[in-house]
């Protein structure tokens, strides 16, 4: 697997509050993310929560606004044992098809005492070939170097703003 955008930063919340807000309430998205227009949850796995094998819809915005697309999310891993307790690390991954690259977005948390979370993001792919490494991931790139860098800006000041819980997760 290759590895071709990652970015890490500091979150002042604790760990399962950036956790349940990014991952639990992964349609809500478009609110953060530049460029991600919406997130539907698929018929079938209307539940609330992440887990493996959940899947969302995703329209975006295509490069140069030439348009949108929409793509399945398909959520591949979900680490989380306690979604009420601390725990010091957390992380879920998903994969979209988009030719040539289907990326693979892996969202990991790591606690920095009680009230701080590491927030590490980074993307990555499968294919090798020259049309991935030269045409498809350089075009990716110039796309979501900038929408990412500003999102996460604005991610981080969504969550450190909102009074605590953010999330509350439902009982069963």
């Amino acid at each position: 697997m290759r590895e071709f955008f990652q970015h890490t930063f500091i979150i002042n919340k604790p760990i399962q509050e950036c956790f349940n807000y990014i991952a639990h309430t992964f349609e809500s998205a478009p609110a953060w993310m530049e460029g991600c227009k919406n997130i539907s949850v698929r018929q079938g796995f209307e539940g609330f929560g992440m887990w493996e094998g959940k899947t969302y819809d995703r329209t975006f915005a295509l490069p140069f606004h030439i348009g949108s697309a929409t793509q399945p999310d398909l959520i591949l891993k979900v680490e989380e044992n306690t979604p009420y307790r601390f725990e010091k690390t957390k992380r879920f991954v998903v994969t979209m098809k988009f030719p040539g690259v289907d990326p693979i977005f892996d969202y990991r948390f790591a606690a920095m005492g009680t009230d701080k979370t590491e927030f590490n993001y980074s993307i990555s792919t499968k294919h090798r070939g020259p049309v991935t490494q030269y045409i498809m991931v350089p075009l990716l790139l110039s796309v979501i170097n900038g929408r990412l860098s500003r999102s996460h800006a604005y991610l981080k000041t969504l969550i450190e703003s909102q009074s605590t819980p953010i999330v509350t997760i439902p009982s069963h």
